[in-house]
């Protein structure tokens, strides 16, 4: 029943949407940065592939797109990029950066360091304001 917002770039969204599936989060909608020219032939079935993909999958996200999601969703956690930390916070929505981390995000070690995360955001942790406190134990 938890559901998220993940961003990534093409080497990393696909790896989080997939750790989001083991965690069976319902992932409300998905934002990819800097796509490939192979982006729109390679992602469809990679999405395909995903037990509940992601109802709304942006691609180049505008700060605009950002702020309607936050805005309009009902959304307990955002997986993303700083650029977007600035409509979480006014919509009230944790933040946890995929940007800044001294674990992988990679295999089972990844996928229990994500959920970790999760599990702090959703317990209140501001990863924003603790960003030099080492939070990947």
């Amino acid at each position: 029943g938890v559901k998220g917002f993940v961003s990534g770039g093409p080497g990393r969204l696909p790896g989080l949407l997939s750790i989001m599936a083991d965690l069976e989060v319902d992932v409300v909608a998905a934002g990819l940065y800097w796509p490939h020219p192979s982006s729109k032939r390679t992602f469809p079935p990679i999405l395909d592939q995903l037990p509940n993909p992601p109802a709304t999958f942006l691609v180049a996200p505008s700060l605009y797109d950002l702020e309607e999601i936050a805005a309009h969703e009902k959304i307990d956690f955002w997986l993303g990029g700083y650029q977007e930390q600035h409509a979480c916070k006014r919509h009230g929505i944790p933040f946890i950066p995929t940007t800044v981390y001294t674990k992988s995000h990679q295999c089972y070690e990844g996928v229990v360091t994500v959920a970790q995360k999760i599990l702090k955001a959703l317990s209140g942790f501001d990863f924003v304001a603790n960003v030099f406190q080492s939070v990947e134990e």
